[in-house]
């Protein structure tokens, strides 16, 4: 099973530790998204920052649309439909990664339409922390 993560709040006041582990996982600004296995060394790395982070299971279909309408290649230049359609079957089994079809392992995404209910506060009440549908989020911000 796959993972997103989309980053939600900013650096500001952030604790050093905090900072490293979204750097390893390429969060390096808000509204960037990751999408990765549920390994136990991604589940430690969201213990430690689920206070800056939505998190939650992406269904098959969302990481073709994800990938299609966000992927970008070296020199910002988008993916080819082409390059997709086995892709991504053999993504989800986890028999490829992103890295070899040669997109950036990070989809910029644009802020939710009608906006996050509070960046300050946990899922249901807010955006931070995990979802048990995040392809809800995902729908507003590509």
């Amino acid at each position: 099973m796959k993972l997103a993560i989309i980053r939600v709040r900013g650096l500001w006041g952030i604790k050093p530790k905090i900072k490293n582990t979204m750097e390893k996982l390429n969060l390096t600004k808000v509204n960037h998204c990751v999408i990765v296995d549920d390994s136990p060394t991604y589940l430690g790395m969201l213990k430690i920052c689920k206070d800056y982070v939505a998190y939650g299971p992406i269904s098959d279909t969302m990481i073709e649309k994800v990938i299609t309408k966000r992927g970008r290649k070296p020199g910002n230049k988008k993916v080819d439909i082409e390059d997709i359609s086995g892709f991504v079957e053999k993504f989800i089994q986890g028999k490829a990664d992103i890295k070899h079809l040669g997109i950036k392992p990070v989809f910029r995404l644009t802020p939710p339409k009608k906006g996050y209910k509070s960046i300050k506060q946990a899922y249901p009440r807010g955006a931070l922390g995990k979802w048990p549908n995040i392809d809800e989020l995902l729908n507003k911000m590509i």
